[in-house]
């Protein structure tokens, strides 16, 4: 296991290792994975041929995949829903809900925390009367949490189903209209197009991986980015990379979605390295007990900085920082 010290990883890069895993390793790694939000990708790469593994992990594995299964099968009913709502502004999927339409090689065993729909921004206030409509709600946000997502962000305040608890995420953009990198959405929405049995338009691949990779620079979300890495490789295995930094450039985004790249193919690439190799990776890891030291937690807050400030300029970013800590100090 020299080249994989990581449990975790192990299973991911080299299945073959895991049949010398002792129970310690075992442990170790599903924690991980069920922190990394991996679990699902685990039972999809090991329950079909799983006989030689201990019956804990196979019950753990199992359960995962029943939860997959259960959450794909909302989704796909949310979706029908959801058309009912936006078809006449013709929506766009993103992320793992278009994954999960295109049926990409990531998409085998993902979890999805919310389903994200993006439409032009001059339909968005007829959008959202009609998901009110249609029984999706995002009212009784604060005054300031309103202005926050209509004055900056790319999207709307979340929506919730009021009775599935299902979450949708509206955009309009893949970017916060405070954020320092800005480019015409309409240049995705042209190269978009529909899925077999799909009424949704699905950005072509070189705009999923860009948006994968733009995601995971802006979010500050590191410790669920093992999943999005693996995202952005498998992905960007289904196009020339060239074309695709091209398609990036196009947009002014060359810089980030290379340097995330070249992260992805660190980890999941012919020639993989630690995953605790350099700051950037560190950054990265599952929030797990094993991972707790002074540098990776430096390497989290540092990228949580660096993502915030890319989302807006410090004016803005300060206040809004303090104002949440407030909030949260209020409420413990």
């Amino acid at each position: 296991m020299d080249r994989y010290q990581d449990p975790l990883m192990c299973l991911l890069r080299a299945p073959d290792l895991a049949q010398n895993f002792s129970p310690e390793q075992w442990n170790l790694a599903l924690g991980q994975a069920e922190l990394a939000q991996l679990m699902g990708v685990l039972a999809s790469q090991y329950l079909p041929a799983s006989s030689w593994l201990p019956q804990v992990v196979q019950q753990r594995l199992a359960w995962a995949n029943r939860l997959v299964e259960h959450q794909q099968r909302a989704v796909n009913m949310a979706l029908q829903q959801l058309f009912d709502a936006l078809g006449m502004f013709s929506p766009m999927l993103l992320k793992g809900a278009a994954y999960q339409v295109a049926a990409t090689p990531n998409s085998a065993g993902r979890m999805m925390s919310d389903i994200d729909i993006l439409i032009p921004q001059q339909h968005l206030q007829k959008a959202e009367q009609s998901l009110w409509l249609h029984g999706w709600d995002n009212r009784g946000k604060t005054p300031y949490d309103e202005k926050y997502y209509r004055a900056w962000m790319h999207e709307l305040p979340p929506f919730v189903h009021q009775k599935t608890g299902i979450i949708l995420d509206l955009h309009h953009h893949w970017l916060p209209s405070s954020c320092r990198w800005q480019f015409d959405i309409n240049e995705v929405c042209k190269k978009a197009s529909y899925c077999t049995e799909s009424s949704f338009l699905i950005p072509e691949i070189k705009d999923l991986c860009i948006h994968s990779a733009i995601h995971l620079v802006t979010s500050g979300e590191g410790d669920k980015g093992w999943r999005d890495l693996r995202d952005l490789y498998l992905l960007s295995q289904l196009t020339e990379r060239e074309p695709l930094l091209a398609r990036a450039e196009q947009f002014g985004l060359v810089k980030p979605v290379a340097k995330v790249l070249v992260l992805a193919e660190q980890l999941f690439g012919e020639q993989p390295i630690a995953p605790t190799a350099s700051w950037a990776l560190k950054a990265m890891l599952p929030a797990h007990s094993s991972y707790q030291s002074w540098s990776v937690s430096a390497a989290k807050m540092s990228f949580y900085c660096q993502a915030h400030l890319s989302r807006m300029p410090l004016p803005l970013l300060l206040p809004h920082l303090m104002r949440k800590a407030a909030a949260r100090y209020a409420k413990a």
